[in-house]
């Protein structure tokens, strides 16, 4: 009876100590071979996101990324305990029943690049993408342990009136060249690439270029050549002092203007002016400015016509001062022909200079496409004056 009594208590050793070990290889094992999205024992496991803890997160989260393990036994660090995250989960090397392990992850970093067209025009919104007005915003994620993304760029046209050179993308709207890296090239259409790798939220602007020439309508615009067979001086007084109060006058000008200016003598006869006519065609936009000066400080409200369709007159005003002021003016011709431009000053009891006058056509420098056609803030900040005929590169942006 005995030895049947220390037979059965042997046997149950042997099942006591068999289920133990099975306990241990069963929970080592569900700590080794947890799987994404997955945990099976939270008490040997803490989770962190972005170094804070979890206490509520039963799974590791599908959308974060691994970062790194730290494991101890019995409250020290061990270095020789190492976790890896591999393709089917969590993997821990030497992980024992009394082990304990902080699992570290971080969420992804979201990276928003925005394209502008800046004159151009985007034909597609890639995958990523989304449209915001006539720009594209782009958004990729840093996975780690990576530390940068990528994006795919939209497809650039600009091809009206004519075939744009498109270079790229540049951080600075108003550059003549391209980020390093950032090249998209073509000629009237651009097809869609991927980026470099970024790591910082940016904005890229489209860079083109495009070659126009441009002509000045009006002869002698500067006063040099003393062309007044090209100018005609008006006034109420035929033959009289107001016919001649227009004069060279030889003293330094306006830079580009040469040495001289008209010099227009207060008249009280009424208006008097100069006058020159210029081949305009209808429906076609003119850009027209001129320069003038009251040196004395009196304060001039010079007229500048220009004769429309039934004799009418497009009006534009200037209000002159001590310093010299430059008057710019955007109009669409209504008539087609030979078309008086005057420069016309009411009576006064000042003098008035005046040097610089030009008159281009921008349809026929830009083509009848508006969208293509430079608008006036464009115009009073990059055109100056010129004689004759000018061909220039004009990039980006026409419309700010």
């Amino acid at each position: 009876m005995i030895i049947l009594s220390s037979l059965a208590f042997i046997f149950l050793f042997i099942a006591i100590y068999q289920s133990f070990a099975a306990y241990n290889i069963k929970h080592s094992e569900r700590i080794v071979d947890a799987k994404v999205g997955s945990m099976y024992d939270i008490r040997t496991i803490a989770i962190f996101v972005d170094g804070e803890p979890q206490p509520g997160m039963t799974e590791f989260s599908k959308d974060k990324d691994f970062s790194h393990v730290r494991c101890y036994v019995d409250g020290e660090y061990r270095e020789d305990i190492i976790g890896t995250w591999e393709s089917d989960g969590l993997k821990i090397t030497g992980f024992t029943s009394k082990t304990n392990c902080n699992v570290y992850f971080v969420s992804p970093q979201e990276i928003t690049i925005t394209f502008i067209a800046n004159g151009a025009t985007f034909s597609n919104t890639p995958e990523g993408c989304t449209n915001s007005g006539a720009n594209r915003i782009c958004t990729c994620l840093v996975r780690n342990p990576a530390t940068t993304c990528t994006v795919d760029t939209p497809t650039i046209t600009r091809n009206t009136p004519v075939n744009w050179n498109i270079l790229g993308y540049n951080t600075n709207q108003n550059a003549t060249s391209i980020t390093s890296g950032w090249n998209q090239a073509g000629t009237g259409i651009a097809a869609s690439r991927t980026s470099p790798p970024v790591s910082n939220n940016a904005t890229y602007f489209v860079i083109s270029s495009r070659t126009v020439t441009l002509r000045n309508l009006i002869i002698d615009g500067s006063f040099e050549t003393h062309n007044w067979p090209a100018w005609t001086v008006t006034g109420p007084s035929p033959g009289g002092a107001a016919r001649n109060t227009f004069t060279a006058f030889g003293i330094p000008q306006l830079a580009g203007g040469g040495q001289h200016a008209v010099r227009r003598v207060a008249s009280n006869l009424g208006n008097n002016g100069m006058s020159q006519a210029v081949i305009l065609q209808s429906g076609h936009i003119y850009y027209f400015f001129h320069h003038a000066i009251s040196p004395a400080g009196t304060s001039i409200l010079v007229q500048s016509d220009v004769q429309g369709l039934n004799g009418s007159q497009i009006h534009f005003f200037t209000p002159i001062s001590e310093t010299w002021v430059r008057g710019n003016n955007l109009f669409t011709s209504n008539r087609s022909g030979s078309n008086d431009v005057i420069l016309n000053y009411g009576p006064t009891t000042g003098v008035t200079y005046i040097d610089n006058a030009a008159m281009i056509n921008i349809t026929e420098a830009f083509g009848a496409d508006e969208v293509n056609q430079p608008n006036q803030t464009w115009l009073d900040f990059n055109i100056d004056w010129f004689d004759g005929q000018q061909t220039r590169t004009v990039w980006n942006n026409l419309r700010p």
